[in-house]
């Protein structure tokens, strides 16, 4: 496979000017660039600019993927909009990076496969973005899982000592959206590390659509029209910095949880692990046994009705035994050991015995037919059987 990078940027709160898409076209002139987007896959060579550089001027979400098992989800948020500091809480070398460049503050999830097998398929790049850019939204308006899981990233590379006690845990572990999910997909996280950080976390409460009214209306009627006429503006980070004021308000009326060290995590892990794999045999032992049970009751009724058949089947396999071609004599066999449960089924082993020793006495001079009815277990005569 030859080298593989994908990069892919994306513009939410404004859109680019056509200075900025100029300026991005002397950067690369085979991208894909729009007034929202910037794309291109690359095969030899590379980006001829810093990614991060690109975000912190002209973006807002940025995704890429190597075929070397490297994956980097990036977003940028305005330092009003974002709490920097606790993010840094979360942050560890292999999983979240949290800097500060200009006006800006960067948050960056990077992720190497911890499986060498993990297979890369070109053009699997393309679709990421659209999945997991709105979960910028989602950290701009108060809701940590994602930086939880990425401090988990760091927990299954070994960044982490078992002494070590997590971050605080945010609620709705155990209720990941389709965005969360795919994350976990995204970055190789272990999911039983997922299911048992779970276990310690607060279940999400709906907010309020009155209560969130209520305190839209206490704020002050200066506050309101800045709010609306950024809206007019199309600033795409109100509404989300609407969303994390109010959850920081509201945060406080929750319980505290208690804060778990790492071993905790790691062995409830390996527990969940075990109970999976259990249940997953438990589950294939269940559908063997309905397999087998299943064939079995086919075998009986096609014994049934060969046995119906009589002396009719006989004649047949002395007919494809006359044909002298491989392929009969196969069917030939296969027929015959068919003939000898029947004959066990209904206590007549002997008699099927004696028509066997009896047919391979006349067919003694053809050696591929013999040699076919010892591989298939029928190489003896009725003394033997008996």
């Amino acid at each position: 496979m030859s080298e593989y990078e994908y990069y892919e940027f994306q513009a939410v709160d404004r859109p680019l000017s056509a200075d900025e898409m100029r300026a991005l076209r002397a950067i690369s002139s085979r991208a894909t660039i729009t007034p929202t987007r910037f794309s291109n896959v690359y095969n030899f060579g590379s980006l001829k600019a810093n990614p991060h550089d690109l975000l912190a001027r002209y973006f807002d979400v940025f995704v890429y993927l190597a075929n070397w098992r490297y994956r980097e989800l990036a977003f940028r948020f305005p330092r009003g909009l974002f709490e920097a500091k606790t993010a840094k809480l979360y942050a560890l070398p292999n999983g979240l990076t949290v800097r500060t460049q200009g006006t800006y503050n960067l948050v960056v999830v990077s992720a190497e496969s911890p499986d060498d097998e993990n297979e890369f398929e070109d053009d699997e790049g393309r679709g990421w973005l659209s999945t997991l850019a709105g979960l910028r939204a989602d950290l701009a308006a108060g809701d940590h899982r994602l930086l939880y899981l990425a401090w988990l990233m760091g927990v299954q590379a070994g960044d982490t000592d078992d002494d070590a006690v997590e971050p605080p845990c945010p609620p709705g572990l155990k209720d990941l959206s389709g965005a969360l999910e795919a994350f976990v997909g995204f970055v190789w996280l272990d999911p039983d590390l997922v299911a048992a950080a779970a276990e310690g976390s607060q279940s999400l409460t709906e907010t309020s659509a009155t209560d969130f009214q209520q305190w839209i209306a206490s704020l002050s009627d200066t506050e309101k029209t800045q709010l609306l006429v950024r809206v007019a503006r199309r600033d795409g980070a109100v509404a989300a910095e609407l969303s994390g004021r109010y959850r920081r308000v509201t945060k406080a009326t929750q319980p505290p949880v208690r804060r778990r060290r790492v071993s905790e995590l790691r062995a409830s892990a390996e527990r969940l692990a075990d109970e999976r794999q259990r249940a997953e045999d438990k589950r294939a032992a269940d559908a063997d046994r309905r397999r087998k049970a299943e064939e079995q009751r086919a075998r009986g009724e096609y014994l049934d009705a060969l046995a119906r058949r009589q002396d009719a089947p006989w004649r047949e396999v002395e007919q494809l035994i006359g044909s002298h071609q491989p392929k009969s004599y196969v069917r030939a066999t296969t027929l015959l050991v068919d003939l000898r449960d029947v004959a066990e089924r209904a206590g007549r082993g002997d008699t099927f015995a004696l028509q066997l020793a009896a047919l391979r006495a006349r067919h003694a001079a053809k050696p591929a037919f013999q040699s076919r009815l010892r591989a298939a277990g029928l190489g003896f005569d009725a003394a033997t059987r008996r």
